[in-house]
């Protein structure tokens, strides 16, 4: 487990990994704000997209969307101040890219870092130094191999922590200690295997950080810093369904976890801390359509948005109540591979939600609100 007093340190500065590498050719520096439409950013594409990692807003105000090429690259897709770029950040020194884990922003979301595993079995990060950006290894948890990412988190905003699975069944973090990157055992559930799938947030000022993942007992477990110390807490599963699959969870007002997951009846269920206690509450599910594939979830302002597919392959988002997006073009079918961010609107300084869903035509598009209807992009490939 983290010691206290070394948590406590790792709250005294921000990271610093690494020396800085020269940037790739066509990195993005630092883009301005997002203009106000999407249009399809490139039409030859020079490979194919393997895989969605995650997305950042950087500044509040740019969208980056980080995927894996066919080529075993990592790709950002980025806004340069007047168009949509693709753009090529290369891949870890004598190491493929494994498996994406997930991407977050330090220093007021001013630096993105995107996390994933190396075909070495290292934990790679990719990250903008504020003027160059690095590719920087990590290495793995002492004594035991590193399975599948869960979740990444920047802690008082300057501190990431990355969440694994660990060949030894444990859940691990690598987290900046002040000094250097630490990797810490942060054991498992009792009486329960670590299952697939989980995020992590932060609460409070984004001080404590929470790992939400469900458990082989069918459970939702969260490994939670109190303050003083990690442990572990049973959230039990809906009243009346099964867990069948992870979605994603939130900070509601950043001191309030609210966590969703789709249930064995085909709903979107939803465990959220109201202040004084957790609750399970059912969200249903689209008309006529079960929730088939989850995309994430985010707080926009103050209102939560949750991305799904339904069964009958539309997006669909809830936030007061469910709302059609339909697909993209109106016929596109939508892989189950996806991402969910909040974007602020420089000019009225108002956040919207967007999702990122990789499209059965090979490209990345784009849904979003415009505050008054939803619109589709396509953002190409790279």
């Amino acid at each position: 487990m983290v010691a206290a007093a070394a948590l406590v340190a790792a709250i005294a500065a921000a990271p610093v990994p690494g020396a800085h590498a020269a940037p790739s050719a066509g990195t993005p520096a630092t883009p301005a704000a997002p203009g106000p439409r999407f249009a399809n950013v490139q039409t030859r594409a020079s490979t194919s997209i393997d895989a969605i990692i995650g997305s950042v807003a950087v500044d509040g105000t740019r969208p980056y969307v980080f995927v894996r090429g066919g080529d075993g690259n990592l790709w950002v897709n980025w806004w340069s101040g007047s168009a949509w770029s693709w753009s090529n950040q290369g891949r870890p020194a004598g190491a493929a890219i494994d498996a994406g884990i997930g991407v977050l922003a330090v220093d007021n979301a001013s630096r993105p870092y995107a996390f994933v595993r190396g075909s070495d079995g290292q934990l790679w990060t990719h990250w903008w130094s504020g003027s160059a950006w690095a590719w920087s290894p990590l290495g793995t948890p002492g004594g035991t191999s590193m399975g599948a990412g869960i979740g990444v988190v920047a802690v008082s905003d300057s501190r990431p922590y990355v969440f694994v699975h660990g060949g030894d069944g444990n859940l691990w973090v690598n987290w900046w200690s002040g000094a250097a990157w630490s990797w810490s055992n942060q054991g498992r559930p009792t009486g329960a295997a670590l299952g697939t799938g989980g995020s992590a947030i932060a609460v409070d000022n984004a001080s404590r950080p929470y790992l939400f993942v469900p458990g082989s007992d069918g459970n939702l477990w969260v490994h939670w810093w109190t303050g003083s110390r990690w442990q572990w807490a049973n959230q039990g599963t809906p009243p009346s369904a099964s867990i069948t699959a992870y979605i994603g969870a939130i900070a509601h007002l950043g001191s309030r976890p609210q966590i969703y997951v789709r249930g064995s009846d085909g709903s979107l269920w939803h465990n959220w801390w109201n202040g004084s206690r957790w609750n399970w509450s059912s969200l249903g599910q689209p008309s006529g359509a079960p929730v088939d594939a989850g995309y994430g979830a985010v707080e926009a302002g103050t209102q939560p948005y949750v991305f799904i597919r339904g069964g009958d392959g539309n997006l669909w988002t809830h936030s007061t109540s469910w709302s059609n997006q339909g697909r993209p073009g109106g016929f596109v079918p939508l892989q189950a591979n996806g991402t969910a961010l909040a974007v602020r609107d420089p000019l009225n300084n108002v956040s919207a939600p967007y999702a990122y869903v990789l499209g059965g035509d090979g490209n990345l598009w784009a849904n979003w609100s415009t505050g008054s209807r939803w619109l589709w992009g396509s953002q190409g490939a790279p």
